[in-house]
């Protein structure tokens, strides 16, 4: 369910062309970043009609708009102040909440925020860690860092972006932990997408240190795919590891899923062809060893070859889709 909340609102997020003069009403990436091919729209600039807003209404009064009432997950999370559960499930699910409650302009959904936001905001501490106590992994926080950027966008409630700044200057302060074994590690360059989002707020150059320090002390996964390890050989001689150790984690689903995007939202400040070459590359080899009928790469945990009886999970399909997007953006 983690990431159902995703398919209906990144189907909304609309592109504004950047012409090379420069588009003076929405920030585009300043020096010395690459300029954005497009710029997403800040997060209520367009409103849904429709279709599509039906079936956010639908979404609004079913799981999204009502889960944290009633999951234990949720209810009691310690992200809104509970005593429960105080990983990624709330991050995830105020990732879909907040954009859902202002597309919508639904008051009860804003309240709904609000209950979450508050305690966030104010368990920011004066190092610039912020979230429940007992949670020391970065790894929710790069979910959340993306709660934030959208509530700022929505409300213009500064405190939010200064949560943002607070925690990424603690990220560019700190010594880098981002280890291939754990989750934080191999998708570290999530937090790239705040961190740039970031830097077109603030124009703060020690934010691209931040970001590059991430990049250089994080999962390869540009060399990835390059060589990309699990071809459709490995598939089928069953090569591909069905584990959670740090070479399982370069073949789960999800990773990969989210991992496309990471050489591309390099490229804009290395300015290496490289970069961009291992985006294409990756997305062609995903399709010619694990592509299906359906535009999507297979993966049952793990990445699973070209066999129609080979599932996906929903979470790959729309962070595929998301990466997809910030793609998009990013390259003329």
């Amino acid at each position: 369910m983690k990431k159902l909340i995703f398919l209906l609102v990144t189907g909304i997020l609309i592109y504004s062309c950047a012409d090379k003069k420069g588009n003076v009403n929405y920030n585009n990436n300043p020096e010395p970043l690459f300029t954005n091919a497009y710029i997403k729209l800040p997060l209520g600039s367009v409103k849904p009609a429709g279709w599509l807003k039906s079936q956010l209404e639908a979404q609004a009064e079913g799981l999204t708009g009502n889960i944290d009432d009633f999951w234990p997950d949720l209810v009691n999370s310690s992200w809104r102040g509970g005593e429960g559960e105080a990983w990624e499930r709330g991050p995830y699910f105020l990732d879909g909440l907040v954009p859902l409650a202002y597309l919508l302009d639904d008051d009860r959904l804003k309240e709904k925020v609000r209950e979450w936001i508050e305690p966030i905001i104010a368990s920011s501490s004066d190092s610039g860690w912020y979230g429940p106590s007992k949670n020391k992994d970065r790894w929710p926080l790069a979910v959340a860092n993306k709660a934030l950027m959208q509530y700022y966008e929505a409300t213009g409630d500064t405190n939010a972006i200064n949560v943002l700044i607070k925690y990424f200057r603690y990220l560019h302060d700190t010594q880098p932990d981002w280890p291939d074994k754990d989750w934080r590690g191999v998708r570290a360059m999530e937090n790239a997408v705040t961190g740039y989002w970031l830097y077109r707020q603030t124009g703060e150059k020690w934010i691209l240190e931040t970001i590059e320090s991430i990049q250089k002390n994080s999962s390869d996964w540009t060399s990835y795919y390059e060589k990309f390890p699990w071809d459709s050989a490995a598939s089928v001689d069953k090569k591909i590891p069905l584990d959670w150790g740090p070479v399982g984690l370069t073949a789960h689903v999800v990773n990969n899923a989210m991992a496309i995007k990471y050489p591309g939202l390099w490229y804009q400040q290395s300015k290496d062809i490289r970069y961009k070459n291992a985006v294409y590359a990756g997305i062609k080899k995903y399709d010619i060893n694990h592509g299906q009928a359906g535009g999507r790469f297979s993966g049952d945990e793990h990445l699973s070859g070209k066999s129609p009886s080979q599932g996906t999970e929903l979470c790959s399909v729309v962070e595929y889709m998301f990466s997809l997007g910030e793609l998009y953006a990013i390259f003329w």
